[in-house]
This record gives structure tokens, sequence and C-alpha cells, in this order.
């Protein structure tokens, strides 16, 4: 309760960010599967967390020059979806499941735009990153201290404490760890020297075979979109990671690992992840009778319809099998224009990765090393999709909204500095400066942020011969040469 008074507090003293982290800290400790929080207010924790969080956005307005996150073409397409889920509604297999997902979605897409308007500096994004980071090795520290042998399960929060959901959320707060590890300071690694072992000891305890997979190839990922700078840095790193890993995975683990040589086959003895390919042939026989999709979890609903029983699992009404692909789960439980949406997402992510990749060199710092973090965050989800049904995992809406933050702070920056440049160009050249260091009259722009708020309202450098130096933080120490409008 001191936590959720004091950092509430901070949003609206503050900067609305805190407002944020508070809803991030509320998901990772979650109050209600806690020995604590038995004797709490019976609350809905997030919800009023969130609920804050936008109240302090008001307080502490974002940039009125920010990108409309409505007008985005992906935010477009992820509201045509939901109204698809909500017409879904009439046919739906069974509706009381199919309405947990109507619910949700809503909230996913509020949860994108108050991310939206709380990060508008490099530092919001760091202090976001953080929270995540923070958030994993708590799931780390708490695999640690409660394990007793075998699978570890049981991480508490939402859609997050299975085994493979839980290990995969680790994961992309590993590669969000490592960005903050290339860019930080001293201190910050430092840190990040503990907690990242820590997350990566609970990867190795769930013993999730798909979350390994995911890691290597966000891994992959990660190298990629290395800015050069920091290239030689980071493949060095990622060899120590990968030692590192290799040391603290013991036999148990990479027994486990080796089972996916099997690819699914049925093997005495040995959990293979046997049939998987079988479900994935039934799922397509239900797509066929069901081509406008058969409603949310309707996979498990017609499942023994479909299925022999051998591949079933549960007992009595609760016998069924559930999705283990999240492109078949679209394609399935919300048909062709499901898997469009899917596709769609996708294709979103290839563009705009490759564009901001293109644009590495010209991003703000510390973007450059943060982006490939997200990036890498987000390919291990998108691997993870292969083997596991995460159509509902949160965190996926966490890194659409992180790159949308991204593609908007390069916007501000651009926006800066046209601005300054404008002003040189009004002073012939020459670009004067009050006492204090900032310009003694320059074009109406946002004024200094709240107090406390470090890195929003740094002044642009300028270069050799008046230019602009484009790694700049996003908004200048401007004296508004307007009535106050600005």
């Amino acid at each position: 309760m001191v936590l959720f008074l004091g950092v509430t507090g901070l949003s609206f003293a503050r900067h609305a960010i805190y407002g944020l982290l508070l809803y991030m800290a509320v998901l990772y400790l979650h109050p209600q599967t806690q020995w604590w929080g038995y004797d709490l207010p019976d609350l809905r924790w997030s919800l009023l967390a969130a609920a804050l969080a936008f109240a302090a956005t008001f307080v502490h307005r974002p940039d009125e020059r920010s990108l409309p996150l409505f007008n985005r073409p992906i935010v477009i397409v992820i509201l045509a979806f939901l109204a698809w889920v909500v017409v879904q509604s009439i046919w739906a297999v069974n509706l009381e499941r199919h309405l947990v997902l109507v619910n949700l979605l809503p909230k996913y897409v509020l949860l994108m735009l108050l991310i939206y308007r709380c990060i508008d500096t490099p530092d919001h994004l760091r202090l976001f990153l953080w929270a995540h980071v923070l958030g994993g090795a708590y799931m780390g520290w708490d695999a640690y201290s409660n394990y007793t042998g075998g699978r570890f399960e049981g991480f508490g929060g939402p859609d997050i404490s299975e085994a493979n959901a839980g290990a995969l959320q680790i994961v992309t707060a590993v590669f969000c760890g490592a960005g903050l590890f290339v860019a930080g300071q001293w201190k910050e690694r430092l840190a990040l020297l503990v907690l990242l072992p820590l997350m990566v000891n609970g990867i190795i305890l769930t013993e999730s075979r798909s979350s390994f997979l995911a890691a290597a190839f966000g891994g992959i990922v990660f190298n990629y979109f290395a800015p050069k700078r920091y290239r030689a840095r980071i493949l060095g790193l990622s060899v120590i990671a990968m030692l590192g890993f290799a040391g603290l995975a013991n036999e148990q683990f990479w027994d486990r690992i080796n089972t996916i040589k099997y690819a699914g086959e049925q093997v005495e003895g040995v959990d293979t992840g046997g049939g998987r390919v079988e479900a994935m042939a039934a799922q397509l026989r239900m797509f066929r009778d069901y081509p406008e999709g058969c409603g949310h979890r309707c996979t498990a609903e017609l499942s023994p319809l479909y299925m022999e029983d051998w591949m079933l699992t549960g007992v009595g009404a609760n016998r069924g099998r559930s999705s283990h692909n999240t492109a078949l789960t679209f394609l399935v439980e919300h048909g062709i224009p499901g898997i469009l949406f899917y596709a769609t997402l996708l294709g979103w992510l290839y563009a705009v990765f490759r564009s901001l990749y293109r644009q590495l060199d010209a991003l703000p710092d510390p973007l450059p090393a943060y982006l490939p973090g997200i990036a890498a965050a987000m390919a291990a989800l998108v691997v993870g999709d292969i083997f596991v049904d995460y159509l509902k995992l949160e965190v996926r809406f966490w890194l659409i909204g992180a790159i949308l933050v991204v593609v908007n702070l390069r916007w501000l920056a651009v926006q800066n500095s046209k601005a300054l440049e404008a002003e040189i160009a009004r002073q012939g050249g020459e670009l004067k400066a009050d006492p204090a260091g900032s310009p003694a009259d320059g074009p109406p722009g946002p004024r200094p942020g709240p107090a406390g708020d470090s890195g929003a309202d740094t002044p642009l450098p300028v270069g050799a011969h008046g230019s602009v130096v484009q790694r700049a933080p996003l908004r200048s120490r401007y004296k508004s040469t307007s009535d106050g409008a600005g």
C-alpha cells in the first residue's frame, strides 16, 4: 500500500510515467495471489492503477506535436480486429469464453494509448524498460526461491503463471535489459549483472523449449539491429551471455531441450510435445467447417469432436486440447479476418523495424541502443507463437506500444531539429543564448516540463557551422516569442 500510494503521488506530482510503472508493478506483484495480499481490500488493482495513470496524463499533458495514435495504420487494424471479435459473439461456440476476449481486447487498446501518452521522452522509455526488467527479475527470484524440482510453474500474475508463458515473459525482459546494459552507466550495468543471471535462471527452471528457441532467435535479431558503434561490444557480450547460459543450465534442462530433435514424434517415456502435428491437422479441419471462426477458445471446446482421445488432456467435461500455435488460433477461432490480422501485424513489424534500422544512426540517443532489445523481444514473441497460443499475452501490446513510442520520439526529434534550423536561419546563422544557456529568442514550442522530469527539456546541441546534431533530446529550453500559447 505504501508503494501504491507513493507511486500514485509521484504520477501526479512529477509525471504520468510513474502511473504506468505502477500498473506494470501490479501485474508482476499481483496482490490477489500473494500471501501479503489476502488482507488487502478486494479491489481491481490493475484497473485502478491504469485509471490513475490516465488521470495523471491530463495533469501532465504529452507533447501536442506527437503523431495521433488512432491515425496509425496498425492501431486501425487492431480496432478492426476488435470489431470483428465483437461481431463473432453472435455465433461463438462458447459465448462465455468468447466474452473474455471481447472484454480484454479493449483494455489492451487503452493500455497502448496509456503507454503512448505516458512515454514522451527517451528517459521515460528507459524507465518503462527498467520496470519490465525489474518485473522479470522478480519472476526469476520467485522461481529461484520457490523451486522444488521438475518444471517450475506458478509465477503468479494473469496469463503468465504457466511455465511457457512465464518463461517467454522473462525472455522479453532479458532483451530489454540487454538494451539498457548497452546504453547504461556503470551503476545500471552493475545492477543488470545481478538481475540478468537471475532472469536467465528463471527461464532455465521452467525447462521451456519454446522459450529457449525464442531466446536463441531473439539473440540473433539483437545482434542484427546493433548500431555500428556498439556492434563489436554487443557481439562480445553475446558470447559471454551464451557461456553464462551454458554454465547456469543443468543436465535436466538440456535433456528436455534435446527432445526438440524428435519433432513431436511419439517416444515412450519421453515428453516430446507429441500430438502437436495431429492437433494442427485437426484445427485445419475445424477451420474448414467454421471459416468465419468459431470464437475464442473454441479449439478446446471442439477438440473432443476432431481429435482422438489420446490427444486430449483433463477429465470429464474439461477434457480437451487447446491450440498450441498462435497463427492457427487466429485462423480457427477468428476465421479468415483473424489470420489476415495476424499476417498484417507481422508485415507491419517487418516494415517498421526495417524503417527504424535504416534510420538507426539518426535516432536520438539512447534509442539506437534500446531498439535492438525491443526488436529482439518482439522476435522472441513471434517464435514463441509457433509453439504456444499467446493471443492474450499482454507483453505483446506493451512492445507494440513501445515501438510506436520510438517512431513518435523520432518524429519529435525531427520536428525539434527543423525548428532549431529555422531559428538559426532567422538569426543569420548564429544562435544567441541567454546566461542560462538557452536560446534568448526562439520559435514557439513546448515549455519546460514539470520539475523532476529529467531529460525532457534539455537544449538541442548544435554542431560546427550551425548544423543540428541529430542525436538530441526531444525538447529544447526555448523561451517562446508568442504570448504564451507555446
